[in-house]
C-alpha cells in the first residue's frame, strides 16, 4: 500500500506537463492581442454587421483541444470610427458656417 501511493503521485506529476505544454502563447501584433492556445490557432476571416448595419472586417481565431473548443474574434472598428469622425466635422463645419437670424427678437417678442 505504502509502494501505490508514491507511484500513483508520481504519475500524477509526470502526466501534468504533458498536457501543459500543448498550450503556448499567441500573439497577434496586427490585431492587438495574445491569447493562449492548444497549439497554432487557425484564422477565419470574416465580415461582421456593425450595431449600425456597416460591414466591418474581422478574424476569429480557433483552436481546439479534447476538452473543449476555444476562439477570439477581432473586429476592426477604425473603418467605423472615420467615418463617424468625417460626420462629426461636416457637422460642425455647417454649425460654425450657416446663416441664421439671431434668436435675440423673438425674446424681445416675448417680454413685451
Amino acid at each position: 500500500m505504502r509502494v501505490m501511493i508514491p507511484a500513483a503521485a508520481l504519475i500524477l506529476l509526470l502526466s501534468q506537463p504533458a498536457t501543459a505544454q500543448d498550450w503556448a502563447r499567441f500573439v497577434s501584433i496586427d490585431d492587438g492581442f495574445s491569447a493562449n492556445y492548444p497549439g497554432q490557432p487557425k484564422v477565419e476571416t470574416i465580415t461582421y454587421t456593425s450595431q449600425y448595419e456597416q460591414p466591418l472586417p474581422g478574424k476569429v481565431y480557433s483552436a481546439a483541444d479534447a476538452l473543449g473548443r476555444y476562439s477570439t474574434t477581432v473586429v476592426d472598428y477604425r473603418i467605423l470610427f472615420v467615418a463617424m469622425a468625417v460626420v462629426v466635422v461636416a457637422s460642425a463645419g455647417y454649425l460654425v458656417t450657416r446663416q441664421h437670424d439671431s434668436p435675440a427678437p423673438a425674446a424681445e417678442q416675448l417680454l413685451t
